[in-house]
């Protein structure tokens, strides 16, 4: 398990997430003791229609530290979670910065501007025309 999450670690990666029969309560005592929480169960995930447990556990603490000062930009109109996650990212690198609706439509027109001429772009079902 160390060896594994210190690949991890030098991979960059945060978290380490895998699954393990249902069945096998060696290796879910074993990671549970290791630190690994229960994420999430699923149904008949192996061959012979075993059930999976999901676990996880955070390899990089101080990661965690750093996401809980992403701030929250609530978006202000129904296509904009593009531009919302942009300033909510851009606002975490720079707390300087003050965030405003208006700047969420000019990233917003910018984008669509570049990528999608025939109309409004976002977050909901694309027209029959865009499918």
């Amino acid at each position: 398990m160390e060896a594994a999450e210190e690949t991890a670690l030098d991979g960059g990666c945060a978290i380490m997430r895998l699954e393990v029969r249902r069945d096998n309560t060696a290796s879910l005592a074993l990671f549970r003791g290791g630190g690994y929480r229960d994420l999430g169960v699923y149904p008949e995930y192996y061959e012979d229609a075993m059930d999976a447990i999901r676990l996880e556990r955070r390899v990089s603490p101080e990661l965690r530290q750093q996401l809980a000062r992403v701030p929250f930009y609530p978006q202000t109109l129904e296509f904009t979670c593009g531009p919302a996650a942009l300033m909510m990212a851009m606002k975490a690198l720079r707390p300087s910065l003050a965030l405003s609706r208006r700047d969420e439509l000019r990233l917003w027109r910018e984008s669509t501007t570049l990528f999608m001429t025939s109309g409004h772009s976002g977050c909901g079902r694309p027209s029959r025309r865009h499918r």
